[in-house]
């Protein structure tokens, strides 16, 4: 029998010290910088673009501090802003998965490659990087939102140019499925972008080392559950008919869907099997991170409603907005002082 696994959301911003928050800030924005050291953000006529990225730390506002999103700011200028309160409850669900063997593979199959790392302990040293995947993808997918052009698209519409991880319920019946479109859109480019580096960081990990490729990407799979069934539990209660985002187990789902060209060219001689290895790893974490109610989706659902996003997409004209990434010179101002 799996166990079950319970997401408390009991964390209150008041009970946190600031230490713990500016500690846990600078490490998420550490980890973001070791993202972006050489990304530029252009426009299709490769003119440059600003990204600022930061941490919102005023517990005051708890819309902001629990969440993430992406804005654009002026003509030549993004923002992409993360809460404090995720981290805090990252930092707490990394925590609870290193505290049992039994719950991802690389806590029982990783083993060490230097004496520091032996030193430093398994336990620290996967915590850390959980707490930094679960970073990376909130950061992927913001990014996504800039990226694809949906920031600019909503501008086109005349409506407001920021997107929120965990937002309020959309009014119109159209805005909802435009929107819920602008979320498939994000998770796919962001999906893969995670695993592009989640791959490349520990194929070639200085410390720590998986015994099987295959645990790697079940953990990877049961991660993206995971962020998944977190983002669903500190989501306000609204109605499946009134939601801006899809369902988050629908999400889960679709994100390693859109993962099979990634296997088809990166990793095609065991695509099959590492395929299957995320599915695994993702059913696992729906099926034993609990908070509520779950119904597991089929695949026959998830294949639809991702073709149902990427034909929005096109119906809508979002790609006329898309910005271009390239790797030369850094146009990311990560840390600023917040405004």
């Amino acid at each position: 029998m799996k166990k079950i696994i319970y997401l408390s959301m009991a964390i209150h911003p008041e009970d946190v010290t600031v230490e713990v928050i500016k500690r846990l800030r600078d490490d998420a924005l550490g980890h973001v910088r070791s993202l972006t050291p050489k990304m530029r953000l252009v426009t299709k006529a490769d003119d440059p673009l600003a990204v600022e990225v930061d941490i919102d730390t005023n517990p005051k506002d708890r819309f902001r501090f629990y969440n993430a999103y992406a804005g654009k700011v002026d003509q030549h200028r993004y923002r992409i802003r993360i809460g404090a309160g995720l981290l805090l409850q990252f930092d707490v669900f990394a925590q609870a998965m290193v505290a049992d063997e039994t719950v991802l593979k690389g806590m029982r199959s990783a083993r060490f490659l230097t004496d520091a790392a032996r030193a430093l302990g398994k336990a620290r040293l996967l915590h850390d990087f959980f707490f930094h995947f679960m970073v990376s993808a909130v950061f992927w997918h913001e990014l996504a939102h800039i990226v694809l052009g949906h920031l600019d698209w909503l501008g086109a519409q005349g409506s407001e140019q920021a997107l929120f991880e965990l937002p309020m319920a959309a009014s119109h019946e159209d805005v909802r499925g435009a929107s819920q479109s602008l979320e498939y859109d994000a998770d796919r480019q962001a999906s893969k972008w995670l695993l592009a580096v989640v791959d490349l960081a520990l194929s070639n990990n200085p410390s720590l080392r998986y015994a099987e490729d295959a645990d790697r990407f079940y953990d990877f799979g049961f991660l993206i559950g995971f962020i998944f069934r977190a983002l669903d539990a500190l989501e306000s209660k609204i109605p499946d008919c009134k939601r801006v985002h899809p369902d988050n187990n629908v999400r889960t789902l679709a994100s390693l869907h859109y993962l099979d060209t990634y296997f088809d060219q990166y990793r095609s001689s065991r695509k099959v099997e590492y395929r299957i290895a995320c599915l695994e790893g993702a059913k696992a974490a729906l099926q034993s991170v609990l908070h509520d109610q779950i119904r597991l989706p089929d695949q026959a659902e998830i294949i639809l409603n991702c073709a149902r996003a990427d034909m929005t997409i096109e119906t809508l004209g979002v790609r006329a907005h898309q910005l271009k990434l390239v790797n030369d010179k850094t146009t990311f101002s990560v840390g600023k002082i917040l405004e």
